[in-house]
């Protein structure tokens, strides 16, 4: 077994994203938790009927299948970033707007299993790429939107995403009152 990638330091990634870090206070490796979240993803919502899927708990909320498109969209953009850092891209990045990207992507007619399935295989080549994040190569960084993240910061905050997502899905949706039921 591999060491876990360590845990980035304050200053290896730009503030905003601390609570993505934070969210895996007690996580010891993310690529763990990377694993366990796309686990409930397959196994408790890709068993979700098309009206579940489509739940809002608030109107501009995303539905089920948005979220998880955003989430795809989210570890490919940060794939891109986790390569340009392991491989000393000296070039800032561009950064993205996720609500503009979730517009463009709503004309896309897809049920939940397929953003999952998207997803998947993007989580595929993410966690390959991550496994070379460690303490050799985690330090190596990437500039986007002018701010500076090292590799190993990347997989953390990824991973932080997922499970920001994750309990969001859980607490947000699937414990809403409104849900529907079967």
């Amino acid at each position: 077994m591999m060491e876990p990638i360590e845990k980035p330091l304050t200053g290896e990634f730009p503030t905003f994203f601390e609570s993505y870090i934070h969210a895996l206070a007690d996580e010891a490796d993310p690529l763990v938790s990377l694993s366990d979240d796309l686990g409930f993803w397959k196994g408790r919502l890709g068993s979700l009927s098309a009206d579940e899927a489509s739940f809002r708990p608030s109107p501009g909320k995303w539905n089920l299948i948005e979220m998880t498109r955003h989430l795809a969209d989210t570890e490919l953009i940060f794939t891109y970033r986790l390569l340009c850092a392991l491989r000393g891209e000296q070039q800032n990045l561009p950064g993205f707007d996720q609500n503009d990207y979730q517009i463009s992507a709503s004309t896309l007619a897809e049920s939940l299993n397929e953003s999952i399935s998207d997803w998947a295989a993007v989580r595929l080549v993410f966690e390959s790429l991550a496994k070379k994040a460690r303490a050799e190569t985690g330090h190596k960084s990437v500039r986007v939107n002018g701010h500076s993240t090292t590799a190993r910061a990347l997989v953390w905050i990824v991973a932080g995403h997922s499970r920001h997502h994750r309990k969001t899905a859980e607490s947000l949706y699937l414990n809403h009152p409104d849900f529907p039921k079967r």
